[in-house]
């Protein structure tokens, strides 16, 4: 059997999410600091070796490794929930569901929409731009702005649906506390992963120093004074908590 026919059969673990989830910010650890500019989240690009070490370093990689399983990570800076539910349906569409042994799923910010296979965000410039280019109505806008927690309420749901058979091969990762105020604590506990009992994985790396601007080395520096991301720490105590709970 060839190596690509191995890795095809071989049991698979998926992930997807937003930036936490890409890695965003692990860059910062194997470059000097001035290689950075004051925006560099938005027009930094990644070179071949700060994929290679942010594919090693974050937490996927870290669990994937650990548990000795093909790792897909279809994560982006910035995916919204529509857009991590549609890959995810594809992917299962494609793929035996059988051959997944697990899928984490970090479910993000509800202010990133996505309407007719389309994401957007709730800016006015943004939206005047949309509607202009015929990518969405502003009935649809209206709407979708109106019904944010009912829509993102109905992904968890379907999410829930597509493991009814399977249901501990899925994980949730929640990353906002708004997720708190649609979901029971019974809807969050039987999927998702805790840290020390805390469930909304943002909320427990501000309040455990895990952020990356809440590291000495980056605190005080321009390119990452702001930056809210999980440190190279952050993501090895996350996998950690996975890995446990797999």
């Amino acid at each position: 059997m060839d190596s690509v026919q191995l890795e095809s059969n071989m049991k698979k673990i998926y992930f997807d999410g937003c930036s936490y989830t890409f890695g965003q910010s692990l860059e910062l650890y194997c470059n000097q600091l001035d290689t950075f500019s004051e925006n560099r989240m938005s027009k930094y690009v990644f070179t071949k070796n700060d994929l290679d070490f942010i594919t090693k370093n974050r937490y996927s990689g870290i669990v994937s490794k650990h548990i000795g399983l093909n790792g897909i990570n279809k994560s982006v800076n910035g995916k919204s929930n529509g857009a991590i539910l549609r890959d995810l349906i594809n992917f299962i569409n494609n793929n035996d569901i059988k051959n997944i042994e697990y899928c984490i799923i970090q479910l993000t910010h509800f202010d990133r929409f996505f309407t007719n296979n389309f994401q957007w965000t709730p800016y006015p410039f943004t939206i005047e731009n949309i509607i202009k280019e015929k990518k969405i109505t502003q009935k649809q806008v209206d709407y979708t702005i109106d019904n944010i927690e009912k829509i993102q309420l109905e992904y968890f749901l379907e999410l829930e649906k597509l493991f009814v058979n399977y249901p501990n091969k899925l994980k949730i990762i929640f990353h906002s506390n708004e997720w708190e105020s649609i979901l029971s604590k019974e809807q969050i506990q039987k999927y998702g992963v805790s840290i020390d009992s805390e469930y909304m994985i943002r909320k427990w790396a501000e309040n455990n120093n895990m952020f990356i601007n809440q590291q000495p080395k980056f605190k005080k520096h321009i390119t990452s004074s702001e930056d809210t991301h999980l440190s190279i720490e952050g993501h090895t105590i996350l996998a950690q908590s996975i890995i446990k709970q797999l």
